[in-house]
């Protein structure tokens, strides 16, 4: 059973894109059932059934990550532990550092206040957390370096997460405003490492309207990302990885640039190879503020030449969780950038949910998936 995997990525609802990602795998000796985010409480309910049909003998998840307090990630993890057994809660509550934490905010001398403002402003964390105790759940921390069966935790540092929840919009206004956008000071870019450059060139001055955004056509290896960086909330999120017999796995849940390069330095600096990953879960449902070509190249390597027929890309899977209706996700940019490197995007649009595995990659009726065709244009700035 050695470097067996079933990595399920759960289709959210309809009209609104979330995550959860339902995973069962062989570690020391015995099967894992390990649950990556929630979803919305219909995107869990939805979760429960998966389990109950196909893990029915084992009988309880092992692990349950909730990676940050986002509602589609998060808000559905209430009706999984009112409903079903969970042996250990993931979860990174700010409310914990309340003390180390008091003496940014200036508005703020007591720490019975602010401890409850945090838990008001981290509602579905702390929904989960109240649910885990009353079902006598076992509630861990999540950092970098933390293991979690066969997953390896790479971000947030402790550090890190701090500033990111200082910078956080749900939190009072901090006095240490310095603080909010920078990558923990104990880590530098590594030898190579270029941020990318924003909208290389305009392309072709041809555009149109789709989904409120303008579009301009591209040719292959032509990139334009968002100059904005994602939010620090999204930056708090747990990215997980694995690696099953050489089937390498990242996990990045809503990650920005920040996170993700950070997640790459504390890799490095333990030694833990992350290159050639089999399964990349593009973050943010394929957003543009969340990766540039710097961060790519580093993760997933350079452009490569476009390849002669396109079913014959390498056998390398970029995961986008996008619901069938969301019509701004993923954006063009990203499924263009993730096939520039040789990774192939799929979603779960037109499937209950989408299946990795150690042989293959399925649709919920096991027939092979496609990819998302190349688009000839992406966003415009």
């Amino acid at each position: 059973m050695r470097g067996h995997y079933e990595i399920d990525f759960m289709s959210p609802c309809a009209d609104k894109s979330a995550d959860a990602i339902v995973k069962y795998y062989w570690h020391n000796g015995d099967f894992v059932l390990h649950v990556t985010d929630a979803g919305f409480s219909s995107t869990a309910e939805k979760v429960l059934e998966h389990i109950k049909y196909h893990y029915a003998t084992h009988g309880r998840i092992d692990h349950l990550v909730i990676t940050h307090d986002d509602q589609d990630h998060a808000s559905g993890a209430r009706v999984i532990l009112e409903n079903f057994r969970v042996d250990n809660l993931w979860i990174n509550t700010p409310w914990t550092f309340t003390q180390e934490l008091l003496p940014k905010f200036d508005s703020y001398s007591s720490d019975v206040r602010l401890f409850g403002r945090l838990r008001s402003d981290y509602s579905d964390l702390a929904q989960a957390q109240d649910a885990a105790i009353k079902q006598g759940t076992k509630i861990h921390l999540a950092f970098a370096g933390t293991q979690i069966g066969a997953f390896t935790v790479l971000s947030p540092t402790r550090e890190f997460f701090l500033q990111m929840v200082l910078g956080s919009r749900k939190t009072p206004r901090s006095s240490f405003a310095g603080v909010r956008m920078n990558l923990p000071q104990s880590l530098a870019a590594p030898a190579g490492f270029a941020p990318a450059t924003v909208g290389v060139r305009p392309a072709h001055e041809i555009l149109y309207g789709v989904s409120n955004k303008k579009l301009v056509s591209a040719a292959w290896g032509e990139e334009l990302f968002s100059p904005e960086h994602t939010e620090p909330d999204n930056e708090l999120s747990i990215v997980q990885f694995a690696d099953f017999a050489g089937h390498r796995v990242l996990l990045t849940a809503d990650a920005g640039r920040r996170g993700l390069l950070g997640a790459l330095l504390f890799a490095r600096a333990r030694g833990i190879d992350v290159s050639a990953l089999r399964v990349f879960q593009a973050p943010h449902h394929g957003s543009r503020r969340n990766v540039d070509a710097g961060i790519l190249n580093a993760w997933l390597g350079p452009i490569t030449p476009p390849p002669m027929y396109w079913d014959q890309m390498p056998q390398r899977w970029a995961m986008i969780s996008a619901a069938e209706n969301d019509p701004d996700h993923p954006r063009k940019a990203i499924v263009r950038a993730l096939a520039h490197r040789g990774y192939r995007p799929v979603t779960q649009k037109g499937a209950d949910w989408v299946r990795f595995y150690n042989e293959n990659i399925t649709t919920f009726h096991g027939s092979p998936l496609s990819m998302l065709a190349y688009p000839q244009s992406h966003e415009a700035n």
